[in-house]
């Protein structure tokens, strides 16, 4: 296996640095009250010079008013969950839920956001706070027109949202629709991303297509001629095919489908690039490079604090695999998959990495991932390879020349538990996560671990704690919905743990302890949990073991009756989804 190449790592995988996220205006211009009160004094954005009150909301004499203190008057909508608040006659937001007092629209937004998803690192609280049905940006941007005539009227109407958090508000707007019951047809009859008062750009995407920022248009290669410091290193370039240039492709490539499976999984997580190795064999006799594992990067862009961590445990995965490295991928989320400048320079720079002090020759291979670009063909995302042709020998400071790479697609036979394992890792990483414990149910014995559960628990708390010396508890749930000894329809739910058995005693069974647990009551049901439950309903639909939920389970009560006397104690504070666990129940009761 050839040596892992040096800083072959996630600072040099990742050239381009992340987007900058949303700089909360909430925070900077914050609010603006000058005049507040019901037929007086209203909330507006104050001139230069306003007086600003002990609070964050500028205080200044009376004028054209734009805003109204109210009960109930501002709303935020977020994956599923609406927040209500009263706008105070000193420009605080009051949180009717729980009372709580907020001093700008973002700092409520980025509140409540997090409460739905802890991950959430700003609300971009103009853009998703809404007065009276209408986001506040709208008004802002009212504002500037009226008291900053000098600017132009499409920079007034911009959002102070980043890229990534206007494609984010985007899906919620969209998500709010679908609930509302704005149909398909409503929806095409207005730009997207405009209100229904505001005209239509002339350049706007079709129903459906999400805009991008900036169009990123390829050049072919024979247009680039020499390096120029004023070009941009994110140009995309056309590869060229081996035929073009009557030339032979120097290796083939087999490729495991389920490497495709795990890089295009990789992509679709965020809006943002994401890098991961690739692991295989090469033969040099059948001049065959075989690409059988996929090693995704579970950190972010230009997070070179841990490259060095994450280098080192996908080179022990890969020896540990008898695997060599043979290449990488990254994506490019919402542009073609084409290699940019930067992409290229870096592909150059790892094949002669990969090849080391050999005189023998050694290919790296390049993926490109397009998940999310509106230029596919279908919902199928775009996977390319490329491969670098250095620059002529009497141009040695050109690019180098990139390659289409004929690859063949071995298909599996099935996924296998590393691929499965990966897709969690990545799921949980995303969300701000770690792997903290598992569960699983005896349906109908008591809730208490097997010998098979004590030692698989055991191996479970080793594999978590892995090579860090330090502790890291793995925990286990039993769940019994069916035991005859339960008190009554509700499920038992026991934690354990397992203490090892006595240093004198090795070869003994671990000891199953006892594990004290609190239950913190949440205020309400995620999309996450509700998609997840109508995900296994659809899974089980039609098995041959699943509860037939129409029958009795006892004298009193039908197996539906149980479910839902042993979920009500779990139930979250709001009540403003039963219409949901309603549904789902109803369709437990036709499968069944």
């Amino acid at each position: 296996m050839p040596q892992f190449p040096a800083h072959f790592g996630m600072e040099a995988l990742m050239p381009r640095p992340p987007s900058s996220g949303c700089s909360s205006v909430g925070g900077g211009l914050e609010w603006s009250c000058e005049l507040l009160g019901n037929g007086g004094p209203k909330t507006q954005f104050p001139p230069p010079g306003a007086h600003r009150s002990p609070s964050c909301f500028p205080i200044g004499p009376g004028g054209d008013a734009l805003l109204e203190p109210g009960s109930g008057v501002l709303s935020i909508y977020y994956l599923g969950k609406k927040f209500i608040g009263d706008l105070q006659p000193d420009g605080r937001i009051v949180w009717q839920e729980t009372g709580q007092v907020f001093n700008s629209p973002s700092a409520w937004a980025t509140h409540c956001k997090k409460l739905v998803n802890p991950a959430k690192k700003s609300g971009c609280g103009w853009a998703s706070v809404k007065y009276k049905g209408q986001k506040l940006d709208k008004y802002k941007a009212a504002w500037l027109r009226r008291h900053q005539l000098h600017m132009p009227t499409a920079a007034a109407d911009e959002s102070p949202a980043s890229e990534a958090e206007e494609e984010e508000l985007l899906m919620e707007e969209e998500e709010e629709e679908v609930l509302a019951g704005v149909s398909s047809e409503d929806k095409s009859r207005r730009p997207l991303g405009k209100g229904a008062t505001e005209t239509a750009h002339p350049e706007a995407p079709p129903p459906g297509k999400r805009a991008e920022s900036k169009i990123r248009v390829p050049v072919r290669y024979c247009m680039l001629g020499s390096r120029d410091s004023a070009r941009s290193p994110h140009t995309l370039v056309e590869v060229t095919s081996f035929a073009a240039i009557n030339k032979f492709q120097p290796f083939n490539v087999a490729v495991s489908s389920n490497v495709l499976f795990l890089l295009d999984f990789h992509s679709h997580l965020t809006r943002s690039e994401v890098v991961g190795y690739l692991g295989g064999r090469w033969d040099i006799n059948s001049q065959m490079l075989t690409v059988l594992r996929a090693f995704p990067c579970r950190s972010r862009l230009g997070d070179a604090d841990i490259a060095a961590a994450i280098e080192e445990e996908i080179y022990q995965s890969l020896f540990l695999r008898g695997l060599s490295l043979v290449g990488w991928y990254h994506s490019h989320p919402h542009s073609p998959a084409l290699p940019s400048l930067q992409d290229i320079d870096a592909q150059m720079d790892y094949q002669l990495r990969l090849q080391g002090a050999s005189n023998g020759f050694q290919p790296c291979l390049a993926l490109l991932c397009s998940p999310y670009y509106a230029g596919n063909p279908g919902p199928e995302s775009k996977i390319a390879p490329f491969w670098v042709m250095p620059p002529p020998e009497q141009r040695p400071s050109d690019y180098g020349i990139p390659m289409d790479v004929d690859m063949a697609c071995v298909q599996d036979s099935f996924l296998t538990n590393d691929i499965l394992h990966e897709m969690i890792y990545q799921s949980l990483f995303l969300r701000g996560l770690s792997l903290v414990g598992w569960y699983h149910s005896h349906p109908s014995p008591a809730a208490l671990p097997s010998l098979q559960d004590i030692d698989a628990q055991m191996d479970y708390q080793l594999r978590l704690q892995g090579a860090s010396n330090g502790f890291q508890p793995c925990l286990a749930l039993l769940c019994s919905p069916y035991y005859a000894g339960n008190p009554g329809p509700e499920s038992k739910i026991a934690p354990f743990w397992v203490m090892p058995p006595p240093e004198q005693r090795p070869s003994d069974y671990g000891i199953p302890m006892d594990v004290d647990m609190a239950c913190v009551q949440d205020s309400f049901l995620t999309n996450d949990i509700l998609h997840e439950m109508m995900l296994l309903v659809d899974f089980y639909k039609g098995a041959p073991d699943l509860v037939r939920f129409q029958e009795a389970w006892s004298l009193e009560h039908s197996y539906l009756d149980k479910l839902k006397i042993s979920l009500a104690s779990r139930t979250p504070k709001d009540q403003g989804l039963g219409h949901v666990l309603e549904q789902v129940c109803s369709v437990l009761k036709q499968a069944g």
